[in-house]
């Protein structure tokens, strides 16, 4: 008689997000007993409707979080915690012990690794230190310094980029631009360095700002999927970005790029990454520069399920020291994938008269 699987116990941090449904379907698509469970702040969190159990949880800026996510954690007999955000990933990272403690995994790098990343400006003064070509940038702090660095760095002429420094996706981030246009989804992503300044003044929040400001990158955008241990690489998978809202792709297409792959590899080698790595990129010229580096799973992770390769099912077996095929047994495929809107029903019991 063959013997059962061991059923894999997963717990994913905020679950409230739209990509929480397909990658969590994606996963269970694998010849796995997986039991998971998700946490979020609100109780109208759409990742919910995938995952078998589910707690409300305070913010990660809760002093009491990670105690709530230890007490969740060994009440539901959790083997593996896999953060979908900086901010939660750090602070896991910071305790990780507590839950080594409990016999409990992470899918995460070390705190020392992702403090060197997520904060966008020191992450690109890593990089330059590290001998990576970086585009001009200056971490600024308020509005005076914002204005400058702009203009130093050749607005109105040129279009140059603002965004905070540790916020990921699109929060916050902005093009300033002389010729401001609307996007193809009826609102703008470009507003002249006055008004983006006017903003911030009506916000009330003028000092102690935590930006950096930084050349617009032009060329082709890539986001690149990879799964690493030790610095070495695994799998890295490019994928050109077509289309995006909030950070996240809705239309993107496999691809292979030996400048992209290189470089890709170099970083992971160089931060000494483990497990699953997003990176982002842009060429300027022939030269592919790094703008982002999310030391975690990516909103899109799914997209190299299409390819042929479940890049997430397979960073759990490395979190869980257990074996995958090595880069020689396997190929991805060139896909375009494409999102859509789906809607899920929750009946509540009310009816009433047309």
């Amino acid at each position: 008689m063959q013997k059962s699987k061991k059923q894999l116990r997963i717990l994913f941090t905020d679950v409230g997000h739209p990509v929480t449904g397909g990658t969590l379907t994606d996963l269970r698509n694998e010849k796995e007993d997986f039991y998971f469970v998700g946490i979020d702040n609100t109780k109208d969190t759409m990742g919910f409707l995938w995952v078998d159990k589910f707690y409300i949880i305070s913010n990660p800026s809760d002093p009491n979080y990670i105690k709530d996510l230890l007490n969740i954690a060994v009440k539901e007999r959790i083997d593996l915690i896999i953060p979908w955000t900086n901010e939660e990933a750090l602070l896991i990272a910071k305790n990780s012990k507590v839950f080594e403690k409990e016999g409990i995994k992470l899918l995460n790098n070390t705190e020392e690794k992702i403090s060197s990343v997520i904060d966008k400006g020191l992450m690109f003064e890593n990089l330059k230190v590290k001998g990576f070509p970086t585009p001009n940038f200056r971490s600024v702090s308020d509005l005076e310094e914002i204005e400058k660095a702009v203009k130093d760095f050749g607005y109105p002429e040129k279009s140059i980029v603002v965004k905070p420094r540790s916020l990921s996706g699109e929060r916050g981030f902005c093009i300033i631009d002389n010729k401001p246009e609307l996007d193809k989804r009826g609102f703008g992503n470009k507003l002249p360095l006055k008004a983006f300044l006017s903003l911030l003044e009506e916000s009330g929040k003028t000092t102690n700002l935590e930006y950096v400001v930084m050349d617009f990158l032009e060329g082709e955008d890539y986001s690149v999927d990879c799964l690493c241990k030790n610095g070495e690489s695994i799998f890295i998978i490019p994928r050109t970005r077509i289309n995006a809202m909030g950070g996240v792709s809705l239309i993107g297409e496999t691809t292979d790029d030996p400048k992209i792959r290189e470089q890709v590899q170099r970083v992971i080698k160089e931060f000494d990454f483990s497990f699953n790595v997003n990176i982002q990129l842009k060429y300027k010229k022939d030269t592919p520069f790094i703008y982002d580096i999310n030391p975690r799973i990516s909103g899109t992770i799914v997209a190299n399920s299409g390819a042929g390769i479940n890049l997430l099912y397979f960073g759990i077996k490395v979190a869980l020291n257990e074996p995958i095929p090595g880069q020689n047994n396997i190929k991805y495929k060139g896909v375009k994938m494409v999102r859509y809107w789906d809607q899920k029903f929750i009946k509540t019991n009310k009816e009433f008269k047309p």
